[in-house]
């Protein structure tokens, strides 16, 4: 156990530094995302709908919007983790390894989830402060997002299947999911 943890922290140390070494890369995404963030929230404050918004828990598009936002994203969360692994020219030399495939596969994706969860930290606390954002936590929501977490990562399941059956540099399931991402965006 100890031994699967240092080899978790190893990978995460390498991501991060590796992610951090390229600069103009951080400093143009994060411009970005205070773009996007900024534009999603003049927008769904601009758009009035006549629809009976209230039966979903929000008072507001701007909070129906941006709460289907945060949920999109941390339900897309494990889509490319395992595929990502299986294409990449270290698998066979991480397979040879003696460390164990579950303590590779979460210290390669280690760096990806935190980062991203750090991410959506900081959009929700800028939704909160800026937005008037209002979160209701129930039951319901955590499981719609627990099933569709649950989903995305067993539909990449089946696509690293098809990766490895073909040996393509595309499937046809993140295809489509980046596709269906890109729509919710």
């Amino acid at each position: 156990m100890r031994d699967g943890l240092r080899i978790v922290h190893e990978f995460f140390e390498v991501q991060r530094e590796v992610f951090f070494s390229y600069r103009w890369d951080v400093v143009s995404y994060l411009i970005g995302l205070l773009i996007q963030v900024a534009v999603m929230g003049i927008f769904a404050s601009l758009v009035t709908i006549n629809a009976n918004i209230e039966q979903y828990g929000t008072d507001s598009f701007l909070q129906f919007f941006l709460i289907g936002f945060i949920v999109h994203n941390i339900i897309f969360l494990p889509r490319g983790s395992l595929s990502k692994l299986l294409i990449g020219r270290s698998f066979p030399m991480l397979y040879a390894s003696p460390a164990g495939m579950v303590a590779i596969f979460v210290g390669i994706n280690a760096w990806n989830v935190i980062r991203s969860l750090m991410i959506m930290g900081l959009i929700t606390a800028v939704f909160v402060l800026f937005y008037g954002l209002v979160i209701h936590i129930n039951l319901g929501a955590l499981l719609v997002i627990l099933a569709g977490f649950t989903l995305t990562f067993a539909l990449e399941l089946f696509s690293a299947g098809f990766r490895a059956a073909t040996k393509a540099r595309q499937d046809p399931i993140n295809w489509s999911m980046v596709t269906i991402n890109s729509w919710g965006r």
